[in-house]
């Protein structure tokens, strides 16, 4: 299993990524905490939200707790050794109804740079959100569930950056990957009449 990790992942040092594995699980806990609170108690107050609605289900669900390494603009964010350096979550949750798509993204008021991160998606216009977003979960997300029928409709290209995005965002051999609004023109929230 140790081989498999270290192949997935471009990694021999296995103790390294546990450590750092540790350190996100106990970063984790003051925010498990507030939003306990938050749905226990009906106070959101500690978080900005951004919500989005398109009036057609897409074709994928996403419900992910992210750490991106850069602002849209391009400012790098969340790329520490430091076990003391504050890190900044992006929530995000895509969930597909019968007839419509909502997309929630959430960022703690407490963490330093979550909330920016909101904001310079709030000031894009819908089709460059839809493609940053589209990044976003390509390059953060773990949790993203697909729908089979579509995939099988994709284009080659199209197909080649769904899958293999999100490994080259996960390699460690590679710098963190940066997102160019001229060279990524992917749009997962893309109506499909196939689909």
């Amino acid at each position: 299993m140790t081989d498999s990790v270290k192949e997935l992942f471009g990694v021999n040092d296995i103790k390294s990524q546990l450590h750092f594995s540790q350190i996100g699980l106990s970063d984790s806990i003051p925010h498990k905490k507030v939003l306990t609170e938050a749905l226990f108690n009906k106070d959101y107050s500690e978080l900005d939200f951004l919500t989005y609605e398109i009036n057609y289900p897409v074709q994928f669900a996403v419900t992910s707790d992210t750490t991106p390494t850069y602002l849209f603009s391009g400012k790098a964010i969340n790329m520490s050794e430091n076990p003391l350096y504050k890190y900044s979550s992006i929530l995000i949750t895509v969930i597909p109804l019968s007839e419509r798509t909502i997309v929630v993204l959430a960022a703690f008021k407490s963490d330093p740079y979550g909330s920016a991160y909101l904001d310079e998606l709030s000031k894009m216009n819908e089709l460059s959100f839809e493609r940053a977003v589209s990044w976003h979960i390509l390059t953060n997300c773990e949790n993203t569930f697909y729908s089979p029928k579509w995939i099988d409709t994709l284009n080659p290209k199209k197909k080649s950056w769904i899958t293999k995005l999100p490994m080259a965002s996960a390699d460690l051999r590679i710098p963190p990957l940066k997102y160019n609004p001229g060279k990524f023109r992917l749009n997962l929230f893309e109506y499909q009449l196939d689909a």
